[in-house]
């Protein structure tokens, strides 16, 4: 009931801005696969988000999803590792470790949701979660070929930038809000002695998931500080030739990752490391 509440909250907000997408997928978004378990207001309301969610990136990125989004709700812990292991194929060691630390996860044209772990978050925080999620799945449209692996903080950090981008258009919370409560969140942590990890040091999935493991409450705060400053050292078009310039292509050799960041924003992933770590420390003062 908690997780209907605070869904229902969030389309409230979400209503105010059917207008704003003029460029709508012609077939429904998303279909729901699995949601044993799980109340189907729950499951109807969450749709609603992503919907809403796929209309605003449609308009802002101009592409649209070309397959839809299947999405899978498990009430708990365990439900949810097993759904990991049939759908991401991870081990059961990778799903359990996932299931510690996941709300959300998007695999493929996947969203698995750990419903026990949604229903403890506020409004905002659920529609950031499926928004977030959501734009993983459009940073996919933006490749049209085989790719090489994103930085997965910049995949994760992206996500979540577009997410705040669209909570910001929604109304529900401004992105200045958003940067003020990312940064509490990381002045608190620090008050409790808790390490920041380098954003760099999440090149690699594994290493993102030891980073949530070890540093959870940081992480998300941490990247969508990182890319939001990234956004204003760039452009929108930048995040785009990122993820574009992945592309792995016929007769050429495949693209390096570091190499794609460099070209797209004119400066090494190690420069803007130092950059976000001077503006970070200045900004917790």
């Amino acid at each position: 009931m908690a997780t209907i509440v605070r869904l229902r909250i969030a389309m409230m907000a979400l209503a105010l801005v059917l207008a704003l997408s003029s460029v709508a997928p012609a077939a429904p978004v998303y279909t729901v696969v699995n949601q044993a378990g799980v109340s189907p207001d729950a499951v109807r309301a969450a749709g609603e988000v992503v919907e809403k969610c796929a209309q605003f990136y449609a308009t802002i990125l101009k592409v649209v999803l070309s397959r839809q989004i299947q999405m899978h709700f498990y009430p708990n812990a365990e439900a949810f590792a097993r759904g990991l292991q049939e759908i991401a194929r991870d081990t059961p060691q990778e799903a359990a470790r996932w299931a510690r630390t996941a709300t959300l996860r998007a695999i493929g044209v996947s969203i698995l949701v750990h419903q026990a772990r949604l229903s403890t978050l506020p409004p905002n925080d659920v529609t950031l979660s499926f928004c977030s999620a959501v734009g993983l799945m459009f940073q996919t449209e933006l490749v049209t070929e085989r790719s090489v692996a994103a930085h997965q903080w910049m995949r994760q950090g992206h996500g979540l930038l577009l997410a705040a981008q669209a909570l910001d258009a929604f109304g529900m919370e401004t992105m200045a809000t958003t940067r003020t409560r990312a940064v509490r969140v990381l002045k608190d942590q620090r008050e409790r002695n808790q390490p920041f990890p380098p954003f760099a040091s999440m090149t690699t999935r594994d290493q993102y998931l030891i980073a949530l493991e070890q540093h959870g409450p940081t992480i998300r705060p941490i990247l969508i500080l990182a890319t939001d400053l990234l956004l204003g050292k760039s452009s929108p078009e930048a995040f785009l030739a990122y993820f574009r310039g992945l592309a792995i292509r016929s007769n050429v050799a495949p693209p390096r990752a570091d190499e794609v960041f460099r070209t797209s924003f004119g400066l090494t992933v190690e420069q803007f490391q130092a950059q976000f770590d001077a503006h970070l420390a200045a900004t917790l003062r």
